[in-house]
């Protein structure tokens, strides 16, 4: 994967948590559930467009261990302050 590539892909990944974002204060839900909730749909539904950016632009680096260890705690922690 080129670096311009996986800047893409994570422009890509800010969108789609922006979009989330402003539908979880409409629907007023908290913006974790938002997010969850947008994963399992995007993860659930096979888009060609979602299958094309999946296969060809995945980072390597972008591995499940890494998502827990960069995206589940502060996900985490601004559920907990939410409560």
């Amino acid at each position: 994967m080129t670096p311009t590539s996986a800047i893409e892909f994570l422009i890509w990944l800010l969108i789609a948590a922006s979009l989330i974002a402003v539908l979880a204060t409409r629907l007023r839900m908290p913006y974790t559930v938002a997010l969850v909730l947008g994963g399992l749909v995007l993860g659930s539904l096979h888009l060609p467009i979602v299958e094309k950016i999946y296969r060809s632009n995945r980072p390597d680096w972008l591995s499940p261990d890494v998502l827990l260890i960069l995206f589940l705690p502060p996900l985490l922690f601004e559920g907990s302050l939410k409560i």
